[in-house]
Formats: structure tokens, C-alpha cells, sequence
């Protein structure tokens, strides 16, 4: 398991990016000769999918509520968050981030609510603010057109940030399926746990 944000560069936009998937692929070619599938969940999610052409080898890419791309709306929720990070305001940004993450239409529960420490504000601040910054600069679909392998990306049926209509994978592909998980936001192993698990054992035993 790898904290994916020591990875992330200096800089702006798509090249920040590229640099930043290029070092995380360098090394996990370093250090992790052996791997039959690469996983992560949202901004984690994401940059699985943009490992696609760097590690070509790899046979499957499981993406957790991961977008693809950033659309116009995923793009205006992220910058409210931003925004709010930016005036030190963590407080206030994971308020309206409990309200993205649960199900359209549903008001938070505890399990949609991140709790930090008060000593560990201003680095939650930091790391999130980075974060966040950096998943806009990032794009998967050119990563994923000459990727052979298999790839499997989870969604919540209801869910505000990650959605189908930000999706890298070709629906055409044979080699990647997508699943929305019923009655969950976007944080699917929360609101779904049971469904999740499930579709995941499937792909991974069988390949449906």
C-alpha cells in the first residue's frame, strides 16, 4: 500500500502531472517487480488509471469511485473545496465535502465525515489542499487506449464527484467493465460494503 502524495511534483498542470505518475511508476518498477493488480480509491483510483501506459505489464487496474478526467461539475466541487483549504478553513471544508461524498440527495452520515486532529490541522490543510490541486491536472483516457489489460472502475449509482460522465474507460472495450453500485455516493465501500466486495471477488476470480 502506498501513500500516493509524496509522489506528487511541483508545478501545474497536465505536466505536473505526467512527472508526477512517471516518478510513481519508476518506483514501483524499482522496488515492486511483481504485481498482478494495481488498486486505488478516488484521487488513488485515478492515478491507477493513469499507470495504464507506464506499466503495460500489469494485468489489471481496479479503480475505487476514481474519474477519469475532470468535468466541468467534478471541476467546480473541487475548487469549493480549494477555495476553503486555501483560507485555512478545514473545518468548513470537510463539512461540504461529507455533503459530496454521501449519495445525491441524502443528508451526510458520521460515515461520510472525516474527523482530524486539532495538532493535525494545518497538515491535513496541506496534504488535502495537494491533493486536490493535483487531481485537477489529471487526465487517463490517452493512458488507457493502448492498454491491453484488464480494468474494473466501481461507482456509486448516486454519487456527486465521480460520476459516468467522467469516466476514462471505452464502454466499447471488452477488457473494461464498469459497475455503479446501487444505493451509495461516492464513498462505495461505506454505503454499499456488501455489493462491492462482492462484484470485486467476481472480477478477480473470473473476469466478469
Amino acid at each position: 500500500m502506498l501513500d500516493t502524495i509524496p509522489f506528487i511534483e511541483h508545478g501545474n498542470g497536465a505536466d505536473q502531472g505526467e512527472a508526477s505518475i512517471r516518478k510513481l511508476a519508476r518506483f514501483i518498477r524499482d522496488n515492486l517487480p511483481k504485481i498482478d493488480l494495481i488498486s486505488g480509491y478516488a484521487l488513488g483510483g485515478t492515478m491507477a488509471l493513469k499507470l495504464a501506459n507506464h506499466l503495460p505489464a500489469i494485468p489489471k487496474i481496479l479503480c475505487l469511485s476514481g474519474p477519469g478526467f475532470i468535468d466541468a461539475a467534478l471541476r467546480g466541487k473541487l475548487q469549493a473545496l480549494i477555495d476553503l483549504l486555501a483560507e485555512g478553513d478545514l473545518e468548513g471544508c470537510l463539512t461540504r465535502l461529507s455533503a459530496f461524498v454521501a449519495a445525491e440527495g441524502k443528508i451526510p452520515g458520521l460515515q461520510h465525515r472525516d474527523r482530524i486532529a486539532q495538532n493535525d490541522v494545518e497538515p491535513g490543510c496541506r496534504r488535502m489542499l495537494k491533493g486536490f490541486r493535483f487531481l485537477l491536472t489529471l487526465d487517463a483516457r490517452q493512458n488507457l487506449a493502448t492498454y491491453q489489460g484488464e480494468i474494473l472502475c466501481l461507482l456509486g449509482q448516486h454519487s456527486q464527484l465521480a460520476t459516468t460522465a467522467n469516466l476514462a474507460i471505452a464502454a466499447s472495450s471488452k477488457h473494461h467493465k464498469l459497475v455503479q453500485v446501487p444505493d451509495a455516493g461516492m464513498r462505495i465501500l461505506l454505503d454499499n460494503r456488501e455489493f462491492t466486495v462482492s462484484i470485486i471477488n467476481d472480477w478477480l476470480k473470473n473476469g466478469e
